[in-house]
């Protein structure tokens, strides 16, 4: 295999999570779900957790930039390497358990696909940073709302 042909299936893997990017409906949502157990795995370990999230996205604006320039639109559907930072970033330091992980679940896909504000204007941000910020931001959104439930 050549290296350059390497290289575009590793960065295609790594924007459409190893392929799940690519179903046929709600990708997003899809993608959202696969990142679950990598939140309940790295919840007990804070700087893997960190770690793992940076490193996502990162990769995820490296993978992005090239994903728009390769196939020449702006966050294409099956990028949905966004999604796993933005659920990441949803759970970090969140107490885990099935009603906490499905209400941040929710909450992440609405503000995601509803795109309240900042995000509809983080999404114009050029490039694969574009596509990564609105979705960390929207995490760190559900992150304030989850923490404010568990405190009442």
């Amino acid at each position: 295999m050549e290296k350059v042909e390497f290289f575009r299936n590793l960065e295609l893997s790594i924007a459409s999570l190893g392929g799940i990017g690519f179903a046929p409906y709600a990708p997003g949502t899809i993608g959202s779900i696969a990142a679950l157990p990598a939140v309940i795995v790295l919840s007990n370990h804070h700087w893997w957790y960190i770690g793992i999230t940076i490193l996502l996205f990162v990769a995820g604006t490296f993978v992005g930039n090239k994903a728009e320039m390769i196939f020449h639109e702006k966050d294409p559907g099956w990028v949905v390497v966004d999604e796993a930072v933005g659920i990441l970033i949803s759970f970090f330091l969140v107490p885990i358990s099935w009603v906490s992980v499905l209400v941040g679940f929710i909450l992440f896909r609405l503000i995601d696909i509803s795109k309240v504000f900042p995000l509809k204007q983080l999404e114009k941000v050029p490039g694969g940073l574009g596509i990564m910020l609105d979705d960390a931001i929207g995490g760190v959104i559900v992150n304030i709302i989850l923490n404010i439930i568990i405190a009442l």
